[in-house]
């Protein structure tokens, strides 16, 4: 039997309905990743770094796993994260329309990179 990885993205929801999600896959037998939300150019205190929404998520819901890019310091407050290549990211994401907050991947690139690696994380699971 092939297992599930269920790729929850905090970065796109609240706290509340990112735990929700991540109880609901761990309930359905499956994998929960958590994308955290992660930036160093949000102007607004909570948003710098880890996101409250995704630490909430991680208070709310327990255990989930956490990818996390090589090469970028692994933030204080978050256990167990796993440590994930994103190299290459940029490539592969060539030609979306990436935007977050109004900013692109030359402004943000940490954000896009930390999803990325949640993304190549959860392939891996299926693998």
């Amino acid at each position: 039997m092939i297992g599930r990885a269920f790729l929850i993205v905090a970065a796109l929801t609240g706290g509340v309905a990112a735990a929700e999600a991540v109880v609901t896959a761990r309930t359905l037998g499956g994998d929960p990743i958590l994308a955290v939300r992660y930036s160093e150019r949000d102007e607004r205190e909570r948003h710098q770094g880890i996101s409250h929404h995704t630490r909430a998520a991680l208070r709310l819901a327990g255990d989930a796993r956490v990818a996390w890019p090589s090469g970028l310091s692994e933030p204080e407050g978050l256990d167990d994260v796993e440590a994930v290549d994103a190299e290459g990211w940029r490539e592969a994401c060539a030609g979306l329309p990436l935007s977050h907050m109004g900013r692109g991947p030359d402004h943000e690139p940490w954000f896009f990179e930390v999803a990325f690696a949640a993304g190549r994380l959860a392939r891996a699971a299926l693998a």
